[in-house]
């Protein structure tokens, strides 16, 4: 989990919500090299009301 944001909305009702997540979110800390590491690669965004897969939103983006 990198981002949440609990929004309350009326029966119908829509709002826009923005998570920003920085790359350096997505980093691990290497103890070999003593140094945090942001891997080259595809992700994947799931956004939702719950984890269950027919309620989420998914948003993928590469990393290079």
């Amino acid at each position: 989990l990198k981002g949440f944001k609990r929004v309350l909305l009326e029966p119908s009702e829509k709002k826009i919500v923005w998570l920003y997540i920085d790359s350096s979110d997505l980093a691990y800390y290497n103890t070999k090299l003593h140094k945090w590491i942001i891997e080259e690669g595809d992700y994947t965004c799931y956004v939702g009301s719950s984890s269950r897969e027919k309620d989420l939103l998914i948003q993928e983006f590469t990393i290079s």
